[in-house]
């Protein structure tokens, strides 16, 4: 009897293996897709070679997950339908009646549709988070845009920057340098001063994923002691301040991987009031040296429980100009307000909020300011892996301004975590 069983457990068993492996598409089949996929892609994107990272089966879908490279082509609803036919002529016949899928860059290539191509909007919202009032929005420009771009939001690289190379353990430029200049500070130099600011003149909000502000000093300013001579102040009237929990910090001159300054300190929170005695909170520093200076402040999100029209005042050289903040998103980063120019002087107040709304019984947050835009303080070292034994190796910073290095420093220094500026472990 126990023989009998013993031979109906391994025959079952062999059946499973036998049917798993045949779930498996063999390496030839997957160079066939790739060179398939490769010919369509060269067609429109120079150099266009894709790569098929893997294909699974499973009941009756077959998945291919194809590289990056395929993620550039220009997808269409008709070049989409063409490429899944391409695919299908060159797989087995045991897949004929599979539900194919093509995924690149964690997407399905008919969700890279963009939504002018479609046929149908019924999903238009996938890549759109809607939001009814934009994060900022100045209260003392004259300019006050009605139509155009007001109340969109805009992410924009202005440009590649410098980084740290692991294989060669030093920083450097991401693009050769060519006509005494690099592509890194080339294309900013037209970005930053010309086309960011046509678009901030058409009412949209722009976001960099880098330092916007040649300014080559920096003055933070927050609740929390830190590593700067500054002072943060508190007015209450009918309502008081609070603690708000985990917010920003400015306690080391140097960060290392991992290390999140808007995890180090706390936020200070207070409900809003619609009339009555205001509250204040205030920012004060010195001005080190005449010029202009970008202004950043940072606070606490609590979702539809914090204001979205709190008012920042930025007390510069030619008067004062105030900004409503929608702190319902954007809490924990450094949300830019402006340029402004400020002259050389003492310690006073810079910026101040204010917990006026015009809904009460709202969170309104304070937390740091950021003014100028200094140097890199994200020092960077070999990975572990890549280290050879008789090597010591020390973690450097770039040493140059903040708005000469790549994205992945600055999301580290605005609060973001390392799942976004190192996806990849370091």
């Amino acid at each position: 009897m126990n023989k009998i069983l013993y031979s109906l457990f391994l025959s079952v068993a062999m059946l499973i293996s036998s049917v798993a492996f045949a779930q498996v598409p063999s390496s030839h089949t997957r160079q066939e897709v790739a060179d398939v996929l490769t010919r369509i892609v060269k067609q429109e994107v120079l150099g266009g070679a894709v790569k098929v990272d893997r294909m699974k089966a499973a009941g009756d879908k077959l998945e291919i997950y194809a590289s990056i490279g395929l993620s550039y082509y220009p997808f269409r609803e008709d070049n989409v339908k063409a490429i899944y036919d391409s695919v299908r002529m060159v797989l087995p016949e045991k897949y004929a009646g599979y539900r194919l899928s093509i995924i690149t860059d964690r997407h399905k290539i008919e969700e890279l549709i963009p939504t002018y191509y479609r046929s149908s909007t019924k999903d238009v919202v996938r890549f759109v988070n809607r939001a009814d009032k934009p994060l900022v929005t100045p209260q003392s420009s004259l300019n006050k845009p009605s139509q155009g771009l007001t109340g969109r939001h805009i992410a924009m690289w202005q440009s590649h920057g410098r980084y740290f190379e692991q294989d060669e353990n030093l920083w450097r430029w991401q693009r050769s340098r060519l006509w005494e200049t690099v592509e890194d500070l080339f294309t900013q130099s037209f970005v930053l001063p010309y086309l960011v600011p046509m678009l901030e003149s058409a009412g949209a909000n722009v976001l960099l994923p880098r330092e916007r502000d040649t300014q080559l000093n920096e003055i933070i300013i927050d609740n929390d002691e830190g590593v700067d001579d500054t002072r943060y102040a508190e007015r209450n009237g009918s309502k008081s301040w609070q603690d708000g929990g985990t917010g920003f910090a400015h306690k080391r001159d140097v960060y290392l991987t991992g290390q999140n300054p808007f995890t180090e300190g706390t936020t200070r929170i207070i409900e809003s009031i619609a009339s009555g005695s205001e509250s204040r909170a205030e920012w004060r520093a010195a001005i080190p040296e005449e010029g202009k200076y970008a202004v950043y402040v940072s606070y606490k999100s609590y979702g539809e429980d914090s204001a979205d029209d709190v008012i920042y005042t930025v007390h510069h050289r030619g008067g004062e100009s105030r900004f409503a903040v929608n702190q319902t998103m954007g809490g924990g980063m450094w949300v830019y307000l402006g340029h402004f120019d400020f002259a050389q002087a003492d310690e006073r107040v810079l910026v101040s909020l204010s917990n006026k709304s015009s809904q009460a019984g709202k969170r309104v947050s304070a937390d740091g300011v950021k003014i100028g835009g200094g140097y890199g303080n994200i020092a960077r070292s070999v990975s572990p892996h890549l280290q050879q034994e008789d090597i010591e190796y020390d973690a450097t910073t770039s040493e140059y301004p903040r708005f000469c290095e790549g994205s992945r420093y600055w999301l580290q220094w605005s609060g973001f975590g390392e799942d976004v500026y190192t996806p990849k472990e370091n």
